[in-house]
């Protein structure tokens, strides 16, 4: 078990937060009791506290089913988890993550997936809160599927990014996958699905001739691919028309 990181109280990092946001308001001090703008400062503070402490830690748990047809009535009713973008910084965003892990382990999913940026960026203390975020999916023993995102990357001293050594310190993956990416790019056959788990951060010509060579000799019926970053987005920023070419 990794040693427990100093805790961050939450009430004070609120407070840090709406003061910030007030100076980013343009106001720069509290008016004098009694004045007409004490209240109104107040109320601006009030709220974003409550957007902090009360609407950050908002939880919505969607349920999906998907009709498929020619699905095998022995596979009726599998349940798949998702969980995507922890963004793990500190205690504030681990009780979070906590709280979407035991939502997800209560559905008693047969497996879940985890697509990726798992930290907010990469510190010592990222692979305990991992460990703790992930800790109420591991006491149910149900399947882990992860892949990384952009955020589990890592500058090294070259100035080059790369996988975040938090990856290997949590998940044992198959390591088949082109080289390079043989722990982030992996593929497995779960109750006669195939699953292709892909690494969207780098190296995407040799995973498309990967997964070219995996589909071409594979024999189940159905595939299901897992990546970080959405093929198609609403948001033109996040378009990523060179992944969804390839």
């Amino acid at each position: 078990m990794m040693e427990r990181p100093s805790e961050t109280a939450a009430i004070k990092k609120a407070i840090r937060k709406a003061r910030l946001n007030c100076r980013r308001l343009g106001v720069s001090s509290v008016p004098s009791s009694g004045s007409a703008g004490m209240g109104a400062v107040a109320g601006g503070i009030g709220l974003l506290v409550y957007g902090a402490l009360v609407e950050a830690k908002r939880l919505v748990c969607e349920r999906r089913t998907l009709p498929l047809p020619g699905w095998p009535q022995r596979l009726d009713g599998l349940r798949i988890g998702h969980i995507s973008d922890l963004h793990l910084r500190d205690e504030y965003s681990l009780e979070l993550a906590v709280r979407a892990a035991q939502a997800v382990a209560q559905e008693a999913p047969h497996v879940v997936a985890i697509t990726g940026d798992f930290v907010g960026y990469w510190k010592e203390e990222s692979p305990w809160l991992i460990e703790q975020a992930l800790s109420p999916l591991v006491k149910v023993g149900v399947p882990i599927l992860a892949v990384p995102g952009n955020h589990d990357q890592a500058k090294g001293d070259d100035g080059v990014s790369r996988l975040a050594p938090h990856w290997r310190a949590q998940f044992a993956l198959p390591e088949h996958g082109p080289p390079g990416v043989e722990e982030t790019c992996y593929t497995l056959v779960y109750q006669g699905v195939r699953i292709v788990a892909l690494d969207s951060n780098r190296q995407i010509e040799a995973q498309t001739r990967w997964l070219t060579e995996v589909l071409q000799a594979n024999t189940a019926r159905w595939v299901i691919c897992t990546f970080h970053h959405p093929i198609f987005s609403t948001a033109k920023a996040r378009d990523n028309a060179a992944l969804r070419a390839a």
